[in-house]
């Protein structure tokens, strides 16, 4: 929020901003002091502990505690073992024990047999019918033969597994013992750690002490804390009625600039006004009349008249003949008359076209003055706030 107020630059706000760093430096000392505080009780339980009978119970419990920890790691490795014997065990049980029913001969007697029946083979001729009977056992003690061999390693590996597995039942009966034995001696110091909590002890008066000023202190922080809240909320306060000034602003040099636009098309539109009835004065035939009027006012008392300069100039120019004496006037008047009559006749289409022009324009400005006049009126208070 801070940062936020500095970019805008609310106005009004840095006496809250510099109440609220104030508070947050007292605030920072109080936690400082809660810290302080609350480390020196820690020390103080520290060294309880370090001193109390309990702490080589706590010791020993630990130790106790990573034994039967390991004991266990220990017998669960053994059990895992256990697990596999047994399964290795009971299949080649499974594979023996039909066998075991079965009137098998000996490798001796399978031996003694096939020595008999190759003499046999030799010693006498025998017909193909005798051969082919004697082929046919002589294969059959063969497979019998094979069969005893792998009976007899399946029958030393089921041995093998079950010594292995008397031992390692052997082994989880002494892990399960040293396991107990050590739970026993644990359940032995928990009850001793019980009997010293339930004859209490009395409670550091120092920690006490501590312990009332972190209250005391943590009552403080709590009001630092709703001071600052509150002066948080005056600056989101001025920050809200800065945002309406804003608006406000916003809508005022719009208003403002739209009045502008309409200054402007008014005093283009009057310019235009102005440039047409400057060139509609040129054809007004009363510019004649200020001549006329000063041919008329001339001193003829004299044999001879003398015209100003610049109404010479103007005869001359429209090419009338400079009177000379006063006989001459009147016809120059009347001349005057004659020329003004004629320029009213000339000029009449084209004084119209300029009257219609100028009061098209003075009908556009009477609508923009109109819509002028209508506009609500700028604050100037707001916009003069711009200006400063």
């Amino acid at each position: 929020m801070h940062q936020e107020n500095r970019k805008k630059r609310i106005p009004g706000i840095h006496s809250y901003l510099a109440v609220i760093g104030e508070l947050r430096q007292e605030l920072g000392k109080v936690n400082e002091s809660i810290n302080d505080l609350r480390d020196k009780i820690s020390a103080i339980y520290k060294q309880e502990r370090e001193n109390s009978p309990k702490n080589n119970l706590y010791k020993k419990l630990e130790e106790l505690g990573n034994e039967i920890k390991a004991l266990k790691e220990d017998r669960s490795k053994a059990f895992n073992s256990k697990n596999d014997v047994v399964g290795v065990y009971e299949n080649v049980k499974s594979e023996i024990q039909p066998e075991k029913g079965k009137k098998m001969m000996s490798a001796q007697e399978i031996d003694a047999r096939m020595k008999e029946i190759n003499l046999k083979l030799i010693s006498s001729k025998c017909d193909s019918k005798t051969e082919k009977i004697f082929e046919m056992e002589m294969e059959n003690l063969r497979k019998q033969k094979k069969n005893i061999g792998m009976m007899e390693q399946k029958s030393k590996l089921a041995v093998d597994m079950k010594a292995k597995l008397d031992s390692l039942n052997a082994e989880i009966k002494d892990l399960s013992q040293k396991i107990a034995e050590r739970q026993s001696v644990v359940d032995g110091i928990k009850a001793e750690l019980k009997e010293i909590s339930d004859q209490g002890k009395p409670k550091n008066p120092a920690v006490e002490g501590y312990e009332k000023n972190i209250q005391i202190l943590k009552a403080k922080r709590s009001d630092l804390s709703e001071k600052i809240k509150a002066q948080q909320e005056k600056i989101r306060e001025k920050e809200v009625e800065y945002d309406k000034f804003l608006e406000e602003m916003a809508i005022a040099q719009a208003l403002e600039k739209q009045k502008e636009e309409i200054k402007q098309r008014i005093n283009a539109l009057e310019e235009q006004k102005n440039i047409l009835s400057k060139e509609e004065s040129k054809l007004n035939p009363s510019k004649f009349d200020s001549i006329i009027f000063r041919m008329g006012s001339l001193n003829l008392s004299g044999e001879k008249i003398s015209l100003p300069v610049d109404l010479a100039l103007y005869l001359s120019q429209h090419k009338i003949p400079i009177p000379t004496s006063p006989s001459q006037v009147e016809p120059t008047i009347e001349t005057l008359k004659s020329q003004k009559e004629n320029f009213a006749n000339q000029v009449v289409e084209k004084r119209k076209e300029f009257e219609s022009k100028i009061s098209d324009l003075e009908r556009k400005i009477s609508e923009e003055k109109k819509t002028l006049m209508e506009m609500p009126p700028t604050d100037i208070k707001v916009l003069k706030f711009k200006r400063d």
